[in-house]
């Protein structure tokens, strides 16, 4: 139990500081988790504003954050460059076909017959 007054005050702030941090830490996660999913370039400027916020707070070290903002940035560059259009998918889907009904099908012949010669 504590006992002085100055602990009892310490114990009070470190409690409400371990909240705060709780929840700005919960929101980082889930604002990462989000903007992963949803591969757009908007989403970046939320997750550096939340981040940049927890910085100005305490929660994170300055590092910290910016290797996160790294890591997403180059993450998030990755999907949209690979993101195909809906134009681009149509066409493939087209040239998919042509090729599918192109091919010409070939009678399945037997495996020739094994050599038993050593």
């Amino acid at each position: 139990m504590l006992r002085h007054r100055s602990t009892i005050k310490r114990a009070r702030q470190n409690k409400k500081r371990r909240l705060r941090n709780r929840k700005a830490k919960s929101e980082i996660r889930s604002v990462v988790k989000k903007s992963k999913a949803s591969k757009s370039p908007k989403s970046l400027k939320e997750i550096y504003s939340v981040l940049d916020r927890a910085v100005k707070k305490g929660v994170l070290h300055p590092n910290t954050a910016a290797r996160k903002k790294s890591r997403l940035a180059k993450l998030l560059s990755k999907k949209i460059a690979t993101k195909p259009s809906e134009k681009e998918k149509v066409v493939e889907k087209k040239e998919k076909k042509v090729i599918k009904n192109t091919k010409k099908e070939t009678p399945k012949t037997s495996p020739p017959p094994k050599s038993t010669e050593k």
